[in-house]
């Protein structure tokens, strides 16, 4: 049946709990040792009872089954391949064991559909085990991806945890092959059992790691050794060097103390010439300043006499402009352009009347060749008429197809010598335009080269004009180019500006917002205990900026209210702020202290992602590590899709437009409004502030002097164009003649490169007629062969009067189709001619227009240069008595500046005199300075006094002497000596540690292994004598377990000597098969009862022993305080089973059922 099934209640054993506990080992730190070894504790408690089993998609289980586990002792039977094992699996998977499940993958386990069923999604394994009064629900669940989950009572958890509340006991489930293991087991191997249920395996590590410490001491106590007799043979050259030193150092002492007195007595004869060229200097001071006010005077006369001047400068400036001397030249200079436009123009239109009547006369012409050509055209088409009646008439009695093959060949021949000579007419038509137009462009280059030699005259006048005033001109070319250069520097120094000034005023606002942004009351008191504070850097999003604005909503909600944490420089700046906020009372802040920060991460970046998000935040490499605990291990992804792909709980993710996916599997999104907090280096940014600011300080300064230099340099061009004034009227006449000449001669020269043009078309319109005509006369010649092959197939005098008449026709037509290409030329040059006479005309009228445009403008210019030539004369008058006036200043000027000078010779004098007194001063001191400097490093010498120079220099030169014979000397073996004993001293300290530091590892270890060997024999002891009564119970014989070494238990094996009844005592290897399998189980039996369980279970045990044995090994069990899961085939076994379940399978699926035996 499928589905669950259940025993009635039963009245369960009263259990009561026992456990397995085992000293711990420490030896003292002094010794060298420490807390280096745990047995392992084993605690069991009977009141747990495995009570169901659920299993659903698991191996052959399709379909949710549940077993129940009421009783102590439960059998499991049913045919080979039903099942039977999968159970044992199935608990074998929940509790997260890899032995025995039978599969190379976990989803191997899921049910594959049998023979024709589905397969499974997934397979699940619920363990339900009572605890007392308590419940525990213990799942697994396998999914085909490969996802594997724990739950303890629907929650999910981790395999340990499990563990942790049933045990972690590998031998309390007993599979078909354990017991094959244990029989082909070395006994080396076999006693690997019982190290590992004792836990000795510790032991062997902390000896293990005991013996590399010991190594690495004895390498330094080595090393310790070298380096002691590096440093005594070292010592031994130090002792010399410092022996020498010690005697170079008296003598240089001596020196200096000379040396010293030498320089003092040369720093107060040097102080006292510096005062004496200061008392000279003074002196020539007074009286440079007096000649200087004089001479101040002087020059505030001339400068008043220099603005009287400036003024009438200015005056007759303002008369020159009044009288219009440069506008009169410009006003005639005008009038004659004007004049020279009217001749030219006038001139076209003279040419423009001349060609109008000749094409006039044209134009007569072919109406005239028309009219004549019109009545041709009707005599034609009269003889026309009368051929084709007769040809109609003869046509009759003749082949009809032949006829028209013929009639076919003279039509095509026809049509081509037709077109032969209309090309012929078209071409002498062209050849006539073309000599016309070639005529004409040699008129215009003629015309041209004239006007060229013309325009090439004034070219050379403006040139030497240029030439006389080249200097002026070039010296205001210069000026205007630099106030240009400067003008341009200006707008950009000014453009500078107004930019510094924008981006100061952005990043001014952006500072105040950075700082103030979302700033709780508590988070500003603290930035306000900042400024007094030292140790508060800022909060995070104050600390770094993003690297990549797309990232920027990303990493705004990776980080969420973390932003507002503050980062302070250790937990002692924190709990000061902690207790500032508590004592005002303003609400409560986290704080980051840097040197407690301890963050994980991890550098690994999945497929799929665009990168760690603590990667894109900039920052100093002080703040990099709060941004890794910040952000952590959090992935920035494109959106939710590219999440999912890499999995769901898997990493914290978030995505472009802020999705967040937890580890938990959590996932927060949706529409989001802009984040009130974002990213912003503020250091960085009030450096940047501070930057702009000195840039605009240096730019106001730069544009106050480009403004002065340019205001000299229109001063100094104003000048020069006062005096070059009358040159330029005259040469600026000359360039207007030179224009009105260019002017004409670029009207010609688009005249002439229009004939040019039209020429070229006229020769490749021949071009084409001529390769058009060869082909025509080709293809005549093919058509004449073609005919006279026609001709020759019929002979008759009725043929022959045919052809006579088709004969006429085609000439009748040829001369018709002469007629009709004549009277089509006619019509096209009659419309040509009508359009040119049109176009000529219309172009007359806008010249006609033009002339009468600049007559009014001449008339005007007349009128205005009369009335300046009247203004000029009468300020004429004025000019020159300004003039007068002017050259008298100027006398008073000079006379002035004569007095100037004298007083400017005089100050040289005194300023040369001043100089070279300064120059000796100078020298003086840099002199004074150089023996101060050199005096600083004999400060606190005590100078001789008892000597003059000339003994402190001879005492000097013999110390000297003295310190050159000791040669290189070593001044620093005295300290190094010292410093080298020091150390040598400390190394034998060390070295005598290191040596007690070994003695205490050997110590250590051999405290090691004695506990060892105590830990060992004491669990061995315990299953020995588990195992001699488990196999005296179920064989009425005698057996023990013999260790091969006692002595080194290391290299011992375990061997199993047994005596079934009735039998001598043997080993287990020289055993039939049967006694092999009770003492083998036998020996795990004693295993499982050192280290119990809630619940055992044992797969076909008894499957190779005899009846006999089975009722004895089923006693056994029966007779546990523990809950036993046997799975059988023995009858006899069964008996002594509290209930059995039973398993079958049909068409690939397992079926389970229940019996209560008791």
């Amino acid at each position: 049946m499928h589905g669950t099934f259940a025993f009635p209640k039963l009245k369960r054993v009263s259990r009561t709990p026992f456990s397995i506990k085992s000293k711990m080992l420490v030896i003292p730190k002094e010794k060298g040792g420490g807390r280096f070894c745990s047995p392992r504790t084993y605690t069991f408690d009977t009141k747990m009872h495995l009570d169901r089993v659920e299993i659903s998609g698991f191996k052959s289980f399709r379909e949710r089954t549940v077993i129940e586990f009421p009783d102590s002792f439960t059998s499991i039977i049913g045919p080979n391949g039903s099942g039977k094992s999968n159970v044992v699996d199935a608990i074998c998977f929940v509790l997260g064991k890899s032995r025995g499940l039978r599969a190379s993958n976990l989803t191997e386990l899921i049910y594959n559909g049998g023979k024709s069923g589905k397969p499974a999604e997934r397979a699940y394994v619920n363990m339900h085990i009572s605890n007392g009064p308590e419940n525990i629900k213990i799942t697994r669940e396998i999914r085909r991806n490969g996802a594997s989950i724990y739950r303890m009572n629907g929650r999910r958890t981790t395999r340990q945890e499990i563990l942790d509340i049933v045990g972690d006991n590998e031998y309390n489930i007993i599979l078909q092959d354990d017991i094959t293991k244990v029989i082909d087991m070395r006994p080396v191997d076999r006693r690997g059992i019982i190290d590992e249920i004792c836990g000795i395996a510790e032991y062997d590590e902390k000896r293990d790691r005991a013996v590399l410490e010991l190594k690495r001491v004895e390498d330094r106590i080595s090393e310790t050794h070298i380096v002691i007799g590096e440093k005594q043979a070292h010592l031994r050259v130090l002792e010399k060097e410092r022996a020498d030193a010690i005697r170079y150092k008296q003598a240089a002492d001596e020196l200096n103390r000379t040396k010293a007195t030498i320089l003092a007595r040369g720093i107060e004869r040097l102080q006292k010439r510096v005062e004496r060229f200061e008392k000279d200097i003074g002196e020539f001071n007074a009286e440079k300043t007096a000649l200087a006010q004089r001479a101040q005077k002087i020059k505030q006369e001339i400068s008043e006499k220099n603005n009287h001047l400036k003024e009438i400068n200015e005056e007759i400036l303002k008369l020159e402009a009044a009288r219009g001397g440069s506008k009169i030249t410009e006003i005639s200079g005008e009038i004659k352009m004007r004049g020279g436009r009217i001749s030219d123009i006038q001139h076209n239109i003279d040419g423009i009347c001349a060609e109008t009547a000749v094409k006039l006369e044209k134009q007569k012409t072919l109406e005239a060749e028309l009219s004549a050509a019109l009545a041709e055209l009707d005599s034609v088409n009269k003889k026309h008429s009368d051929a084709e009646s007769k040809i109609s008439a003869l046509a009759e009695s003749i082949d009809a197809s032949l006829e028209g093959k013929i009639d076919e060949a003279k039509e095509r021949l026809l049509h081509a010598k037709t077109r032969i000579g209309a090309l012929s007419r078209e071409a002498e038509k062209n050849g006539a335009e073309s000599g016309s137009l070639s005529a004409e462009l040699e008129s215009i280059e003629k015309e041209m080269s004239a006007l060229l030699a013309e325009e090439e005259k004034l070219a050379r006048l403006i040139d030497e004009a240029d030439a006389k005033g080249k200097s002026g001109r070039d010296k205001m070319g210069t000026l205007k180019k630099s106030i240009a250069n400067i003008a341009g520097e200006i707008d950009n120094v000014r453009a500078s500006l107004e930019k510094l000034s924008s981006e100061h005023a952005k990043k001014h606002a952006e500072l105040a917002a950075a700082k103030h942004a979302a700033m709780s009351d508590s988070i500003g008191a603290v930035m306000q205990l900042k400024e007094t504070t030292a140790g508060i850097h800022g909060t995070v999003s104050q600390l770094g900026e993003v690297s990549n604005p797309d990232y920027e909503t990303a990493l705004q909600v990776a980080a969420g209210g973390r932003l507002n944490h503050i980062v302070v420089e250790d937990d002692e700046v924190a709990a000061r702020c902690i207790a500032h906020l508590k004592k005002r009372q303003v609400g409560r802040a986290t704080f980051i202290p840097l040197n407690k920060i301890n963050s994980r991460v991890s550098d690994e970046v999945p497929d799929g992602a665009i990168g760690l998000a603590r990667d894109f935040i900039k920052t100093s490499p002080k703040f990099r590590q709060v941004f890794e605990l910040v952000l952590g291990d959090t992935l920035i992804v494109d959106d939710i899709e590219a999440a999912r792909a890499i999995g769901i709980g898997r990493h914290r993710m978030v995505t472009l437009d802020g999705d967040l996916t937890e580890k938990s599997g959590v996932m927060t999104g949706g529409w989001m409004k802009q984040a009130l907090l974002s990213f912003s280096n503020l250091g960085g940014m009030e450096e940047e502030v501070k930057r702009i600011e000195a840039q605009m300080t240096k730019a106001e300064g730069r544009r106050g002097a480009l403004l002065s230099e340019r205001k000299a340099l229109e001063a100094e061009i104003e000048r020069l164009e006062d005096s070059s004034a009358p040159d330029e009227r005259k040469n600026e006449e000359l360039r207007i003649r030179k224009a009105v000449i260019a002017e004409k001669r670029q009207s010609l020269k688009k005249r002439a490169d229009y004939c040019a043009e039209r020429i070229r078309e006229i020769e490749k319109i021949a071009s084409d007629f001529d390769s058009e005509g060869n082909n025509l006369k080709k293809d005549i010649a093919v058509l004449e062969k073609k005919l006279d092959g026609l001709l020759k197939k019929r002979d008759s005098s009725d043929v022959k009067q045919l052809d006579e008449a088709k004969d006429a026709l085609r000439d009748i037509n040829i001369g018709k189709n002469h007629v009709q290409s004549m009277i089509e030329s006619l019509k096209k040059a009659g419309l040509e001619t009508s359009s040119e006479i049109k176009k000529v005309l219309s172009q007359k009228e806008k010249f006609a227009q033009d002339v009468k445009k600049l007559q009014e403008e001449r008339r005007e210019l007349e009128k205005e240069l009369k009335a300046a030539e009247k203004a000029s004369s009468q300020t004429i008058g004025s000019i020159k008595a300004l003039i007068e006036g002017r050259a008298k200043i100027e006398e008073e000027i000079t006379g002035l500046g004569e007095v100037r000078g004298g007083i400017d010779h005089k100050l040289g004098e005194i300023s040369g005199k001043t100089e070279g007194i300064l120059i000796g001063k100078a020298k003086s001191e840099t002199e004074l300075s150089g023996l101060e400097r050199d005096a600083v490093k004999y400060k606190g010498v005590e100078p001789i006094t008892d000597k003059n120079a000339g003994e402190l220099e001879a005492a000097a030169a013999e110390l000297e002497g003295a310190l050159e014979g000791l040669g290189s000397v070593n001044m620093r073996a005295i300290e190094t000596y010292d410093t080298v004993k020091k150390e040598l001293d400390e190394i034998n300290g060390r070295l005598g540690t290191l040596k007690d530091e070994r003695q205490s590892i050997f110590n250590f270890m051999e405290q090691v292994e004695t506990r060892k060997r105590e830990v060992f024999m004491e669990t061995f002891n315990v299953v020995k004598q588990s195992f001699e009564r488990i196999f005296a119970e179920i064989s009425e014989g005698s057996g023990t377990l013999i260790l091969d070494n006692p002595k080194d238990i290391s290299a011992s094996g375990l061997v199993i000597n047994a005596s079934p009844k009735g039998k001598k005592l043997m080993n287990l290897d020289a055993m039939s098969g049967g006694e092999k399998v009770l003492t083998s189980s036998a020996f795990l039996l004693a295993v499982q009862r050192y280290k119990p369980s809630a619940f055992y279970i044992v797969d076909e045990l008894d499957a190779a022993l005899d009846k006999k044995n089975s009722i004895k090994l089923a006693q056994l069990l029966k007779k546990s305080v523990a809950q036993f899961i046997l799975i059988t085939h023995n009858d006899s076994v069964m008996k002594f089973s509290d209930s059995v379940i039973g398993v079958s399978m049909s068409d690939g699926v397992s079926q389970v059922v229940g019996v209560k035996l008791t």
